[in-house]
């Protein structure tokens, strides 16, 4: 089958053309400039074409299976709600982060874990998911079980990153008590004498096994050829650890001491979309506006808002960090796509996936019009 989008502003690696591109069995086949229209193309009606998104870290097949406490969503209906929402964000490739440890709406992530893997899988099976989807498994390296939780996955082609994550408080993303109480109360609905048990339980258990069980995963991570991705850097101390472990991703780094160092040493800065849109951390973290400033930004990531992924490579175009299109666009697509490997996509080039996006901007907020996943319209 082939297909010819025209009349587009083409956003490729360097530049922004006027022009029009040929797809044939999935790929991109002609890249041509030129304003005109062909009697048997597509007419995009002057709009940006860019390369479908790589999202590295999406939340929300977690938040579509579990909506609301205690609620457990039919597996397929929440796999095909969750490629709904992310192929209408103009996301053709998503790494969906599940989690094999801790709690979300009051639900165990561990028993929602199976569940929501068979959904996927049952939807692909009957071709109807839209986006490619992969999987990132969020490691707590102070579970003492965690590694004999990974082992299962070991070896699954669709698992392309690892994160290792602490997320017990003294460090990283919750640096007192009070703030990891803050922000679990509402996850796991336990009563306060409870949440406090829980809480000094996994402090030693974290103390106890997380030094080990973060090596260990690394070296798992590494046999299987799969990027290992260090959570919420928050000191130097913590991102020369991530190197030393073979780490090449920075994900969230909570302080710009820590995103520094780690683009300095060459770990890919991943940061979330909804932090640029909001212009803030919603834990009130660094902000990602201000690593884009000092060109310290590598990958946008959805995190919990996939529409936030196409609106923030725009909002980068914009005061105060001003960066071309294509460096933005970048950011969403090409960067991410190299972090994992993925080197069929990301861009508009000759050869490459047609995993493409037809964008309407008129200045306020970019619209997704039209999406196509290995040249099929989707969207």
């Amino acid at each position: 089958m082939t297909t010819i989008l025209c009349n587009a502003r083409l956003v490729l690696s360097d530049r922004v053309v006027s022009g029009s591109v040929k797809l044939e069995s999935g790929l991109v086949t002609e890249i041509n400039e030129g304003t005109g229209v062909s009697a048997d193309g597509i007419d995009l009606e002057g709009c940006y074409l860019i390369p479908g998104l790589v999202d590295l870290h999406s939340d929300n097949m977690e938040k579509t299976f579990a909506p609301r406490p205690n609620v457990k969503w039919p597996p397929l209906g929440a796999a095909l709600a969750h490629d709904a929402a992310v192929i209408g964000s103009g996301i053709t490739t998503v790494l969906n982060s599940l989690s094999l440890a801790g709690m979300s709406n009051g639900v165990d992530r561990a028993e929602i874990l199976k569940p929501m893997i068979e959904g996927l899988e049952l939807a692909r099976s009957r071709g109807a998911l839209r986006a490619q989807h992969f999987l990132e498994l969020r490691c707590e390296i102070g579970k003492a079980d965690i590694v004999d939780r990974y082992q299962p996955f070991n070896g699954n082609p669709l698992v392309r990153v690892v994160s290792l994550m602490d997320h017990m408080p003294g460090q990283r993303q919750y640096t007192t008590r009070e703030m990891w109480l803050a922000a679990y109360r509402p996850k796991t609905l336990l009563s306060a004498e409870a949440l406090e048990a829980r809480m000094e339980q996994g402090i030693a258990e974290r103390d106890q096994h997380g030094p080990a069980n973060y090596l260990k995963l690394a070296k798992l991570a590494h046999a299987g050829n799969i990027p290992i991705a260090s959570h919420d850097d928050s000191t130097i101390g913590h991102v020369d650890e991530a190197v030393a472990a073979g780490a090449a991703i920075s994900q969230f780094p909570t302080t710009a001491a820590a995103a520094s160092r780690a683009h300095g040493l060459g770990l890919a800065v991943l940061m979330g979309a909804p932090n640029i849109v909001r212009k803030k951390s919603h834990v009130g973290n660094l902000s990602a506006e201000q690593c884009a400033v000092r060109n310290e930004l590598d990958i946008l990531a959805s995190d919990y808002v996939p529409a936030s992924l196409l609106h923030a490579a725009f909002v980068l175009t914009r005061d105060p960090v001003n960066m071309s299109l294509p460096q933005a666009i970048a950011i969403v697509s090409r960067n991410p796509a190299r972090a994992v490997s993925l080197g069929d996509r990301g861009v508009i080039e000759i050869g490459k996936r047609a995993d493409l996006v037809q964008v309407h901007d008129d200045g306020s907020h970019p619209v997704v019009r039209q999406v196509w996943s290995a040249g099929r319209r989707v969207h």
